[in-house]
């Protein structure tokens, strides 16, 4: 047996049943609390038991820590801790040693380990007793796992010798496929993130992630889930169901993030993203970050952090130029969400998409927009269609809307977040009847009407 606690872990033995032949007194997940002396067998360091008490049993184990061979030492910090190691493989004259049939004679096998980026290999301790390869009543043996694999264990010592020790099936983990994620160099024009739309996920629930999405549900009341019933345009969106705030979590604690994506600095990104709401009141906060870099670096996207949702399709969409961190750790993108905010609410996500644009030069800077402005339709008067052209000076969410002369709103043109710069859109009036219309742009404070006559 091996337990452990905040501080570490520890070797423990001399159990008054159970263990060697007797079968196990405690099991995977129990809280115990242990009496006993400290010593030492075969020069690994244990605790033996005198006396113990079972306060809780079903906990979730500890999450393995994700080790390199430097770390694996008779001195370790990790000695009588869970560790993981990533990508490992049998070595060539050990694979016979696996035991396909059950451990029936002394007290477990060896193998030894490594992997394309050490220099050693590593002793990993196949137990007889009370693990999946021993031969306790039901046991079979096990095929050789898929290489490579993730292996997790805890680390022991035997005499000179650290070793991992695995309890459990799952911990040689199959390494999964590397998701096919475009590398730079990037050419213009270039869509350089995964699943943006959801199209390579199944639907139903989501809680564990899914290709190249990781999912943060802090509050807990919420429930994720992959649907094809609301979507913008594809077969598949993500649905966040708010459910009743609990009143315990305040700060931006459920969030979808799509992740990573690679580039080169100076890469000029347009990001873009769908989202729809069931009320035009919810929020969410949309930043950039850096999945790799050890920490939750965040450029946030828009000022105020905050952006507004509305009840139907709404794009969201903003440029960066990445620079030399973004080059090193690779980039993430997140919709974050206030629970409190968006108590009870309804949100859907659909078509992130991070595409490579040309970097706009100096000169192009000088003829961007400074102010808002709604310019005339052209033509005027038209037949049946007409385009409007408009300019904003900074990223912002804009509206343009048609109305008749008494006021009644006849169509939306544009609904949605854009960046800076001159835009148009066109209209077509084919079902409306000859006369005067209004356009009206709003954006923010700004507001802005025009008219256009329609003959037929």
């Amino acid at each position: 047996y091996f337990v452990q606690d905040l501080t570490g872990g520890i070797n423990i033995t001399d159990f008054d049943q159970g263990g060697a032949r007797d079968g196990t007194v405690v099991a995977p997940g129990d809280s115990i609390r242990i009496l006993g002396s400290l010593g030492t067998h075969e020069q690994q360091r244990n605790l033996g038991v005198e006396d113990f008490r079972i306060l809780s049993s079903e906990n979730a184990l500890p999450e393995p820590v994700e080790i390199t061979g430097e770390d694996v030492t008779l001195d370790s910090e990790y000695q009588g801790m869970r560790v993981k190691m990533m990508d490992m493989y049998i070595i060539d004259e050990d694979l016979d040693n696996w035991p396909t049939d059950p451990i029936d004679d002394g007290s477990g096998v060896n193998l030894r380990i490594t992997s394309e980026v050490e220099a050693d290999t590593f002793i990993v301790r196949l137990a007889r007793n009370n693990t999946p390869w021993g031969d306790d009543e039901g046991n079979v043996g096990q095929p050789l796992p898929e290489m490579p694999f993730n292996l997790t264990g805890v680390m022991g010592r035997f005499r000179s010798d650290a070793q991992i020790f695995p309890f459990f099936l799952e911990d040689f983990e199959v390494v999964p496929e590397p998701l096919p994620i475009p590398e730079p160099p990037h050419a213009i024009g270039d869509i350089i993130n995964y699943n943006g739309g959801f199209e390579y996920s199944d639907l139903g629930n989501v809680e564990a992630g899914v290709d190249a999405w990781t999912f943060n549900n802090v509050a807990g009341n919420s429930v994720l889930e992959i649907v094809d019933d609301e979507t913008h345009d594809g077969e598949r969106a993500l649905r966040i169901d708010f459910g009743e705030w609990n009143e315990s979590a305040d700060d931006w604690n459920v969030e979808a993030v799509n992740e990573p994506f690679y580039v080169e600095e100076g890469d000029e990104l347009e990001i873009s993203v769908w989202i729809k709401a069931d009320s035009d009141e919810r929020v969410a906060n949309l930043y950039l970050g850096l999945p790799a870099s050890g920490n939750w670096v965040r450029y946030p996207s828009h000022p105020g952090v905050a952006v507004d949702l509305y009840d139907e399709w709404t794009e969201y969409t903003y440029r960066h130029t990445a620079n030399a961190d973004d080059a090193e750790h690779g980039m993430r993108y997140s919709i974050a969400m206030n629970f409190e905010e968006n108590d009870g609410a309804m949100i859907y996500i659909d078509h992130v998409q991070v595409e490579i644009v040309e970097a706009t030069s100096a000169g192009d800077m000088a003829d961007l927009p400074m102010e808002f402005a709604l310019r005339q339709n052209y033509p005027n008067p038209f037949n049946p269609t007409t385009t409007i052209s408009y300019e904003m000076p900074e990223t912002a969410h804009v509206t343009i809307d048609v109305y008749n002369v008494l006021g009644q709103h006849m169509m939306s043109l544009v609904n949605t977040e854009q960046t800076r710069g001159v835009h148009s859109v066109s209209f077509d009036a084919s079902n409306f009847s000859s006369g005067m219309y209004i356009y009206r742009m709003q954006s923010g404070n700004f507001v802005q009407t025009q008219k256009m006559m329609l003959v037929k």
